[in-house]
């Protein structure tokens, strides 16, 4: 399936690199928005220690950029399986729910059922803090990373297309006038807000290519 879309000045985050891009070739049929929230310290030198405590992603057409179904899932730690308590304050996600849940061999394992296939999907997210966490989660347990180098880093494309500079997920949000879905730092919630910011670039950018032709 291969749709054209024209996104004048969207930034996007292809294989590490930033740059621009008129025309986009789109060759998958989904998005998938992701958010993962992870183990923390309030000591921001263990920031390298962090392990992914949930998953939260939200599937989006590409060719409509309708928000299609969502998957949420908690994950076991495993190298530091005690949550602290700046952990829980911060993202609400309690020690039981952590402790019943998946290590994350099983949890992506879920996940990647529910996508049915990588290949299909965009990875997008807001900041590419979440593909590194991916990415280290993925070496750490010698699992097979899965998807592409495709990867779209929602926060700089709103940027580009809204605001000129860079703001938190709460204030776009306000920018757009658009309440929160949920609250922050939650793994799924964000992914919904996310998913909801990347829907108003991508109808900004198909005005602006209507606008241009």
């Amino acid at each position: 399936m291969i749709i054209s879309l024209r996104m004048e000045r969207v930034v996007c985050i292809l294989s590490g690199i930033m740059f621009n891009m008129e025309e986009i070739e789109i060759t998958k049929q989904y998005y998938i928005v992701v958010d993962f929230e992870a183990t923390c310290w309030q000591d921001e030198s263990r920031r390298g220690d962090s392990e992914i405590i949930e998953i939260g992603a939200v599937r989006m057409q590409q060719s409509t950029g309708r928000i299609v179904d969502d998957f949420s899932t908690f994950v076991r730690p495993i190298r530091y399986p005690v949550l602290s308590e700046y952990c829980t304050r911060l993202t609400s996600i309690t020690q039981e729910e952590v402790d019943t849940a998946p290590t994350f061999p099983g949890a992506l394992a879920d996940f990647l059922t529910w996508l049915s296939d990588p290949r299909d999907y965009t990875l997008c997210s807001w900041g590419a803090y979440d593909r590194f966490l991916l990415h280290q989660a993925c070496r750490f347990h010698r699992l097979p990373y899965p998807f592409d180098d495709a990867y779209i880093n929602i926060k700089p494309a709103f940027s580009e297309a809204f605001s000129g500079r860079g703001v938190s997920m709460p204030r776009a949000l306000d920018m757009m006038d658009l309440p929160q879905v949920g609250r922050s730092h939650s793994g799924i919630d964000d992914a919904r807000n996310a998913a909801r910011l990347w829907q108003m670039v991508l109808r900004e950018q198909r005005m602006r290519g209507a606008a241009g032709r």
